[in-house]
Formats: structure tokens, sequence, C-alpha cells
């Protein structure tokens, strides 16, 4: 009887043991596949570009240019000049007829304003702030867009 008590004993042990490991492996799998989920969502961070928006008055509206730069090579990666905004309710403004306007207060301003020389201006100007907060990074080629 007792051979028989220490044998079941033996058995219910390895089972539980057997039992306890698969847990254990199955716990750990878990553990690891979220482990390599929360690392992927860090690279992607990592890999997103950094966003900077500035503010720049010229010829009596505001600019909104956004530059956009990788932080892995600290390389700029494309300034973009934006649309002219109101400079009373920083709204933007809209091209109509000829000319910009604001929908929220009315102001107007020629359409000249937005020409391809003025928005080029606006996007060195806003590489430039960008580079001076920043000197660690750098502009190499056209990244005005």
């Amino acid at each position: 009887m007792s051979l028989a008590l220490l044998f079941c004993a033996a058995a219910g042990l390895a089972l539980g043991l057997a039992l306890g490991w698969a847990l254990g492996r199955r716990a750990a799998g878990a553990q690891r596949a979220r482990a390599e989920a929360l690392q992927a969502r860090l690279d992607e961070a990592a890999a997103a570009p950094e966003v900077w928006e500035g503010r720049i008055e010229h010829f009596d509206v505001l600019w909104f240019p956004v530059v956009a730069a990788s932080r892995q090579s600290r390389k700029v990666i494309s300034v973009k000049a934006g649309v002219p905004h109101c400079p009373k309710c920083a709204a933007a403004l809209v091209l109509v007829r000829g000319e910009w306007a604001c929908a929220d207060c009315g102001v107007r301003r020629p359409e000249s304003l937005a020409d391809l020389m003025v928005v080029d201006s606006i996007a060195k100007q806003a590489l430039g702030q960008f580079l001076q907060r920043r000197r660690d990074y750098r502009a190499e080629g056209s990244t005005a867009a």
C-alpha cells in the first residue's frame, strides 16, 4: 500500500512540476512577447521625426513654418513654410479672388504675399531658427518645400 501511495505522490509531484514548468514557460513567453512589443514601440518612437513649429512675423502676417528632422541622423528632413495667418486673430488666410483674406475678422492682403520668393524666405528663416536652437542638427541639400 505504501509503495502505491509513494508512487501516486511521485506521479503527482512530477505532474505538478510539469504543469508548473509549462505554465512558467507560457508566462515567460507572454512576458517576452510584451517586452518585444514595447521595444518595437520605442524603436518606432525613436525613428519618428522630430517636428518643430516656429512663428515668424513677415509682411504684416504670421507664418507658422514646420521643420521636420530625424532624431537618429540629426539631419533636417523637410521645411514647410505653411500658409500666411491673420496678424489679429491668427486664423489661416484664404485665397479669395486674387487676395488673401481672413474669414474671421476680414483682414485682406495681396496675393503676392505668398509668392515663391516669400515662401522660400520664410522656409529659410525657419530653418535658421531651428538650427540655432538645435546646434547638433544639420541641413544638407535643399530641404525647403
